[in-house]
C-alpha cells in the first residue's frame, strides 16, 4: 500500500485539529475554585457567627490594590468586600470594665450582647443611606460589618441602629480603606456627631439607651410605653428591658426617666 506524503500530512494535521478540539472543549468546562487541601481542617456555623481552619500555612500576607486584595495562605478572605470593625458600649447594656450583658441568650450565648444595624449614608446633603447591614454586637463592645467592595474609597458617616437606643452618626464621614477600616465610638464623646453619646464614667462612652419606640427621640411616648410594661414584670428577649438583664423592672423605668430629663435626641448632619 502506497501513501502519499502530502496526503499523510493532511491525515496527521487532521488529527492533530481534533485533539487541540477535545482539549480545548473539555477546558471550557472547568472552573477555578478557592479550594485548598491541607492536612486537616473544618468549617462550622451558628446563629453567632461561623468558624473556618486549617492545618498548614495560615494567611500570612495581603496585597490589595484597585478593590481587590490577594492573600498568601489557606485562609483566603473575600475579596472583594469592605471591612468595618467597630467598638461601641450600650448605655443601658454596660456592666463596667468595658464589657456589656448577654442579652440575647446568655446561657447558650454569653458572648454574644445583641445585634445591631450599621448604615453607611453619604457624605453630602442629603445624607442619603447608601448601604445597611444588621451584625452582632459582642460583649467586649466589638463588631465586624462587611460592605460590597464598591463603597472602598469613598467617604461615608457610620450610623448605629439598636433596637432601644438613639440613633447614633459618626462625628464626619469616615472613607473605607482595604482591607480593614477601624471605628471607635467607645473612647471619646466627639466620635459621634453632635457628642451624642453617654458618659458611662470610666473613660468609655455609650450610645443612649431609651429610644423604646425608635422615634429618634428619648420622650413621654417611651415613658408611656415602659408605664404599660414595668407593672407586668415581663421576661425575655424584649424592647423595654433597657438594662438586658431580661425583665423589665424599676431600673429600666429610672433609666428611661433620668434620660428624658436630659432631652436626648439622635442628632444627625
Amino acid at each position: 500500500m502506497i501513501i502519499r506524503l502530502g496526503h499523510k500530512r493532511s491525515v496527521i494535521h487532521i488529527l492533530l485539529t481534533l485533539l487541540v478540539l477535545v482539549f480545548f472543549t473539555s477546558a471550557s468546562g472547568q472552573s477555578i475554585k478557592r479550594d485548598v487541601m491541607p492536612a486537616a481542617g473544618s468549617y462550622s456555623s451558628s446563629v453567632v457567627g461561623s468558624l473556618s481552619w486549617t492545618l498548614g500555612e495560615p494567611c500570612i500576607q495581603t496585597f490589595s490594590s484597585g478593590g481587590k486584595i490577594l492573600t498568601q495562605g489557606f485562609q483566603q478572605p473575600d475579596a472583594n468586600k469592605v471591612s468595618i470593625d467597630i467598638t461601641l458600649f450600650v448605655q443601658g447594656f454596660y456592666s463596667g470594665s468595658g464589657m456589656l450583658r448577654p442579652t440575647v441568650n446568655p446561657v447558650s450565648y454569653p458572648f454574644l450582647s445583641d445585634t445591631i444595624t450599621v448604615e453607611l449614608a453619604g457624605a453630602e446633603s442629603p445624607y442619603s443611606v447608601i448601604q445597611s447591614k444588621k451584625v452582632l454586637l459582642s460583649t467586649s463592645g466589638h463588631s465586624n460589618v462587611l460592605f460590597p467592595g464598591v463603597v472602598q474609597g469613598h467617604p461615608y458617616y457610620i450610623c448605629i441602629k439598636h433596637r432601644n437606643s438613639v440613633e447614633t452618626w459618626s462625628s464626619a464621614p469616615v472613607s473605607l480603606a482595604l482591607p480593614k477600616t477601624f471605628y471607635d465610638f467607645s473612647s471619646t464623646a466627639s466620635a459621634a456627631y453632635g457628642n451624642n453619646l453617654a458618659d458611662m464614667g470610666d473613660r468609655r462612652y455609650a450610645i443612649w439607651s431609651g429610644d423604646v419606640d425608635q422615634n429618634g427621640s428619648i420622650d413621654s411616648l417611651d415613658n408611656s410605653q415602659m408605664e404599660i410594661s414595668v407593672p407586668l414584670f415581663i421576661t425575655g428577649y424584649v424592647t423595654e428591658d433597657l438594662s438586658g438583664d431580661g425583665i423589665v423592672e424599676s431600673s429600666d423605668f429610672s433609666l428611661l426617666e433620668n434620660n428624658i430629663e436630659l432631652l436626648i435626641n439622635a442628632i444627625k448632619p
